[in-house]
């Protein structure tokens, strides 16, 4: 391996490492709610009408990309570890081929984070009640889709490994065939004088064929 590809696959599994981290968080909130921002003696920060405020969370493919602990204070990640791993990668990153997938998958999870912080914040509205329904409603369906975009990543992936060990089996079909016509063959010249064929070598190729499995 060239010492470029190498430093480029290292690069990639600090990117994939880094996108995991940012999926996992949002994956959090979007099951828990979106954290409340908290002052440096760790109260809830209000903003000028004092109404209490989130923590940031991106909104787009863009915010997400440039998303990173810096946007937090102390307190806030003081309650929520997770956010001081969060960094920066190249917006470029999810269009990338490798990325689609998950491309979609942060799509639906920030469309998802958004409704329910809405949610969250008009929680705080007594008088908005049936919009609280509306956007729970609006929450769930958008989870809906991400849980079936991600099952339909997940069938994808089972059907490509599913090709992979039929591929596999059909090879170790042919190593056998092969294996059974080569011992048939030694068998022959040794039988008829043809050729000085050594016994060692049949127990050899009879050994491999029994030795083989299939792939689980």
């Amino acid at each position: 391996m060239r010492e470029s590809d190498h430093v480029s696959a290292q690069q990639k599994k600090r990117v994939e490492a880094i996108l995991e981290k940012k999926i996992a968080v949002l994956q959090s909130w979007a099951r828990e709610g979106v954290p409340w921002m908290l002052t440096a003696d760790a109260k809830l920060a209000r903003d000028t009408d004092g109404h209490p405020m989130l923590v940031h969370y991106p909104r787009d493919i863009r915010s997400f990309a440039c998303w990173d602990g810096s946007l937090y204070t102390a307190s806030d990640i003081e309650k929520n570890p997770g956010l001081s791993e969060l960094k920066r990668f190249a917006r470029s990153t999810l269009v990338q081929k490798h990325n689609l997938d998950n491309h979609t998958r942060v799509k639906h999870l920030l469309r998802e984070i958004c409704l329910k912080a809405s949610r969250q914040l008009e929680e705080l509205d007594f008088g908005g009640r049936i919009r609280k329904l509306e956007r729970e409603i609006e929450s769930l369906k958008a989870t809906i889709v991400r849980q079936e975009s991600e099952i339909d990543i997940f069938r994808t992936e089972a059907d490509e490994e599913r090709q992979r060990r039929v591929k596999s089996e059909k090879r170790l079909d042919r190593i056998r065939k092969y294996a059974r016509e080569k011992i048939e063959q030694l068998e022959r010249d040794r039988a008829t004088g043809s050729t000085p064929t050594s016994s060692a070598n049949v127990v050899s190729l009879r050994k491999q064929m029994h030795t083989r499995r299939r792939p689980q």
